[in-house]
Protein backbone atom coordinates (compact mmCIF):
# COMPACT_ATOMS: atom_id res chain seq x y z
CA UNK A 1 0.00 0.00 0.00
CA UNK A 2 1.67 3.12 -1.02
CA UNK A 3 1.65 6.69 1.14
CA UNK A 4 -1.47 9.05 0.95
CA UNK A 5 0.74 12.05 -0.50
CA UNK A 6 3.59 10.29 -2.00
CA UNK A 7 3.19 11.61 -5.63
CA UNK A 8 2.68 15.36 -4.24
CA UNK A 9 5.78 16.68 -5.80
CA UNK A 10 5.04 15.16 -9.10
CA UNK A 11 1.65 16.40 -9.27
CA UNK A 12 3.52 19.76 -7.91
CA UNK A 13 5.34 19.61 -10.73
CA UNK A 14 2.39 18.75 -13.27
CA UNK A 15 -0.16 20.95 -11.89
CA UNK A 16 1.25 24.04 -9.92
CA UNK A 17 -2.19 26.23 -9.86
CA UNK A 18 -4.37 23.33 -9.71
CA UNK A 19 -2.19 21.95 -7.16
CA UNK A 20 -2.23 25.75 -5.21
CA UNK A 21 -5.91 25.74 -5.39
CA UNK A 22 -7.25 22.69 -4.13
CA UNK A 23 -4.35 22.11 -1.36
CA UNK A 24 -2.40 25.15 -0.30
CA UNK A 25 -5.52 27.95 -0.58
CA UNK A 26 -7.95 26.38 2.18
CA UNK A 27 -5.03 25.71 4.48
CA UNK A 28 -4.06 29.92 4.02
CA UNK A 29 -8.01 30.73 4.31
CA UNK A 30 -7.91 28.33 7.63
CA UNK A 31 -4.74 30.11 9.06
CA UNK A 32 -6.27 33.35 8.44
CA UNK A 33 -9.22 33.10 10.06
CA UNK A 34 -7.49 31.66 12.82
CA UNK A 35 -5.22 35.30 13.23
CA UNK A 36 -8.41 36.97 12.52
CA UNK A 37 -9.84 34.77 15.24
CA UNK A 38 -7.18 35.54 17.72
CA UNK A 39 -7.30 39.53 16.88
CA UNK A 40 -10.28 39.95 17.85
CA UNK A 41 -10.53 37.73 20.63
CA UNK A 42 -13.05 35.20 19.10
CA UNK A 43 -13.18 31.61 20.79
CA UNK A 44 -16.02 30.07 19.36
CA UNK A 45 -16.59 26.77 18.89
CA UNK A 46 -17.42 27.60 15.11
CA UNK A 47 -14.48 29.48 14.66
CA UNK A 48 -12.73 25.71 15.61
CA UNK A 49 -15.00 23.83 13.53
CA UNK A 50 -14.59 25.82 10.16
CA UNK A 51 -10.76 25.82 10.65
CA UNK A 52 -11.33 21.83 10.74
CA UNK A 53 -13.26 21.97 8.04
CA UNK A 54 -10.84 24.02 5.84
CA UNK A 55 -8.25 21.39 6.97
CA UNK A 56 -10.45 18.57 5.81
CA UNK A 57 -11.19 20.02 2.56
CA UNK A 58 -7.62 20.46 1.58
CA UNK A 59 -6.44 17.01 2.83
CA UNK A 60 -9.92 15.57 0.91
CA UNK A 61 -9.20 17.83 -2.08
CA UNK A 62 -5.11 17.17 -2.83
CA UNK A 63 -6.40 13.14 -2.32
CA UNK A 64 -8.59 13.27 -4.48
CA UNK A 65 -6.41 14.71 -7.18
CA UNK A 66 -3.84 12.97 -6.32
CA UNK A 67 -5.71 10.05 -7.21
CA UNK A 68 -6.37 11.53 -10.58
CA UNK A 69 -3.19 12.49 -11.17
CA UNK A 70 -2.10 8.72 -10.45
CA UNK A 71 -4.55 7.60 -13.00
CA UNK A 72 -3.59 10.16 -15.70
CA UNK A 73 -0.09 8.79 -15.54
CA UNK A 74 -1.13 5.39 -15.59
CA UNK A 75 -3.40 5.82 -18.90
CA UNK A 76 -0.43 7.60 -20.67
CA UNK A 77 1.80 5.17 -19.95
CA UNK A 78 -0.77 2.55 -21.17
CA UNK A 79 -1.02 5.07 -24.26
CA UNK A 80 2.81 4.50 -24.86
CA UNK A 81 3.27 1.08 -24.80
CA UNK A 82 0.22 0.28 -27.23
CA UNK A 83 2.35 2.89 -29.92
Amino acid sequence: MSKPFAGFPALVRSYPARTAVLSVTPVVVAVAQAANAVVHGAQSPLVAAFILAMLCVAAAATRQSLASFRVETLEAGVADDAR
